[in-house]
């Protein structure tokens, strides 16, 4: 494996898991030093995997400024990974590792006859490794804890259509949830194509709680969700998270994303290095909703059909079920090894 993949050691003494621990701090543009917990729970494409005979893919990552993770592997197991009999989903198992199979038709940020970007204009297939999913805790309240994917776990649609919608009807709360096409406005059926039952297993997904969402309109009843406007900034909540209660640049709400990510949106140059704008569940004006900026500032318009926009989805996890998730050490919104 290449020295850029990541490990993920279950430790033998699971840590008491807190809320952010939220410390007065002058010296830095925030204000305060925020420390949160993490956690691993579930799985989901990030490392990229490249052939170790291939040089010139190797040296395009290496040289990148951004900082793509990729695993490389012998050219006897590339031939297992590019033969495997892939699903619909574009997953297959080999040797015990799940693998993605990601091809051009499947990048959101592609007009026809676009090429994809992330390979320098290849258009040829990519593969990208299952990996677990790093959670940032942003509150614990006795067995109940709300969890933030620590970064992006990839780029859709907020909605299908570009028109005016809600999260009840919009195809993202769809696609998250795994439901039927009586859900969305676009009546797309996302049984079988969805995060929930990729990212997590059976296992998993009861151990995740379904949160009553509230929202301006609607209330809606979801095991996994997007993070409101007022949950990351102008609101006590915003603060209790970790976040600064103004919606300028924010260290704390800016977003670092996968390879497979970055790969998912087609077209790195739209983005600050590194960083990504993710989507927010409040709806904006007419046909746009809210997101974050690269930058980590808060804005209310974002056409709804963009697929330039990453996602890190939200959930609340019953830690009492502690078989299916392990402790990942802390992050923090100041230079830190924590943060390494």
């Amino acid at each position: 494996m290449d020295k850029n993949k990541m490990k993920h050691e279950k430790l033998e003494v699971m840590p008491a898991l807190k809320s952010p621990r939220i410390v007065e701090d002058a010296s830095i543009d925030s204000g305060q030093r925020v420390t949160w917990d993490c956690i691993w729970f579930g799985n989901y494409p990030q490392s990229e995997v490249v052939c170790e005979t291939d040089t010139l893919r190797i040296n395009e990552l290496n040289d990148s400024d951004y900082d793509k993770q990729y695993v490389t592997v012998s050219s006897a197991q590339w031939n297992k990974i590019i033969g495997a009999a892939y699903d619909e989903s574009g997953d297959a198992v080999v040797d015990g590792i799940k693998y993605r199979r990601l091809r051009t038709v499947d990048i959101n940020g592609l007009e026809d006859g676009d090429n994809n970007c992330i390979g320098d204009g290849k258009d040829t297939d990519q593969y990208f490794m299952y990996e677990p999913i790093k959670w940032r805790i942003l509150n614990v309240n006795g067995n109940d804890a709300l969890l933030l994917s620590e970064k992006a776990v990839d780029a859709q649609r907020y909605h299908m259509t570009r028109e005016s919608v809600t999260w009840e009807t919009c195809t993202m709360r769809s696609w998250l949830n795994g439901y039927d096409s009586s859900f969305n406005g676009n009546a797309e059926d996302y049984t079988k194509l969805n995060f929930i039952n990729h990212a997590f297993t059976s296992g998993e997904c009861s151990a995740i709680k379904t949160t009553k969402v509230i929202n301006d309109t609607d209330h809606t009843g979801d095991k996994i969700f997007l993070l409101s406007e007022n949950e990351v900034c102008n609101s006590d909540t915003a603060v209790s998270y970790g976040f600064e209660e103004f919606c300028d640049t924010s260290y704390a709400r800016a977003c670092e994303g996968s390879a497979f990510v970055t790969a998912m949106y087609g077209d790195e140059e739209d983005f600050g290095v590194g960083y990504y704008w993710w989507w927010l569940r409040s709806q904006g004006i007419t046909d746009h909703t809210a997101f974050v900026n690269y930058d980590g500032g808060v804005y209310d318009a974002f056409y709804v059909d963009c697929s330039g926009v990453a996602i890190r989805p939200a959930l609340h996890l019953d830690l009492s079920c502690s078989d299916f998730y392990s402790y990942a050490g802390t992050v923090c919104n100041f230079w830190s090894e924590d943060n390494l």
